[in-house]
């Protein structure tokens, strides 16, 4: 994974109000965020 990743924003890859993490078996990140009303896939680096 990159060593930060989000800022306060609404475009791809950025956060109004995350308000949950998770981390899937294959090591993927996802976040939900609750201004926004959506959730964000992070697929893990390579």
């Amino acid at each position: 994974f990159l060593e930060f990743f989000g800022s306060f924003n609404g475009m791809s890859g950025q956060f109004f109000s995350p308000q949950g993490i998770d981390v899937d078996s294959q090591g993927n990140i996802i976040i939900t965020d609750g201004l926004l009303q959506r959730i964000q896939f992070f697929k893990k680096a390579n």
